[in-house]
């Protein structure tokens, strides 16, 4: 971090400089001012890493007056949002960003996700939702968020880590892959599994995520500090995990559903293969990863993320 007077200028006309990655100390509330200056009209990705001490009120500042210089060059925005205040989101007007492909929010999910609602994108096409706190949000709070979820027709990407569990709301007709971390201590992140396995399987005539093609699941578990590892997929989620294929796989699936292609889990331990082979003989597309370091597993939805998945640098800024 640096901690240096005035501003850095020595990234300013930098003329091949188009991912920024940058900490939220990159704002000065007290001038209103940024301590560097970006190229920001060329700039194609720009990701703010969390801040526990960010406020509301700086991230609309830092977007309507700098970011908004990007333009339709930008194509990657990550930002946090930790103190979501409905007044004042609310009566903002949109903000259009031309190009925008993915927007990843870090974010309290207590609050409600206004930017969505005045983040004008038509080619926005991928999503990701960060939670700064391990609680659930009311369900009220839930149905907010699947409710602007589903205004984004284009959206094929959805990586959620830790958010709602309105499960029974995953009715987004164009979603082609989902991923999701499941953490939590054992029993609350067995019952996450649980819970996402039991509202991807197909119970006509309820039919979730219709065109769901690949699946991916982040097995993480939570010590009383809140520190996440590595978690293990159980024998019980094994199961589920099955019954989940197959009810989207086979003579039984209609014109308007997909049939599941691909199926990836990340874990502290490499899942038995054995209930799956059927599946697998079928033409399924099984992944099991043994993941390690805390770090590793924190970040690997980065290499499966269509819009950053070759930004390599991110893996070491990213929180």
């Amino acid at each position: 971090m640096y901690e240096g007077m005035g501003c850095i200028v020595a990234f300013r006309d930098a003329l091949n400089l188009s991912h920024a990655a940058i900490n939220c100390w990159i704002f000065d509330p007290q001038t209103g001012t940024t301590r560097i200056d970006l190229p920001w009209r060329q700039l194609t990705h720009f990701s703010m890493s969390p801040d526990w001490l960010i406020e509301d009120m700086t991230t609309q500042f830092f977007l309507r007056r700098y970011l908004v210089e990007c333009g339709s060059s930008l194509r990657y925005l990550a930002l946090p949002l930790f103190h979501p205040n409905q007044a004042n989101w609310a009566q903002n007007p949109a903000l259009h960003f031309e190009n925008l492909e993915s927007f990843t929010m870090r974010f309290d999910p207590s609050g409600r996700p206004w930017l969505l609602y005045i983040l004008g994108s038509p080619r926005l096409s991928s999503l990701r939702f960060e939670s700064c706190n391990r609680t659930f949000a009311p369900a009220e709070v839930g149905y907010r968020f699947w409710e602007a979820v589903n205004m984004l027709p284009g959206l094929l990407h959805l990586s959620l880590d830790h958010i709602w569990d309105q499960w029974h709301l995953f009715d987004h007709p164009n979603i082609q892959t989902l991923d999701f971390t499941a953490t939590g201590t054992r029993s609350n992140r067995t019952g996450q599994t649980n819970g996402i396995l039991n509202a991807l399987t197909r119970n006509p005539p309820y039919q979730p995520l219709p065109q769901l093609r690949n699946f991916i699941l982040r097995v993480m578990e939570a010590d009383i500090m809140g520190r996440r590892k590595p978690g293990v997929f159980l024998r019980s989620e094994v199961e589920g995990l099955a019954n989940l294929i197959e009810s989207r796989t086979g003579p039984g699936i209609s014109g308007s559903v997909e049939e599941i292609q691909k199926v990836a889990i990340h874990a502290s331990h490499l899942v038995d293969r054995l209930a799956l082979q059927r599946f697998i003989n079928n033409g399924l597309i099984f992944q099991s990863y043994m993941v390690g370091p805390r770090d590793e597993a924190e970040k690997g939805w980065i290499e499966d993320h269509p819009c950053v998945h070759d930004w390599h640098e991110l893996r070491w800024i990213s929180d």
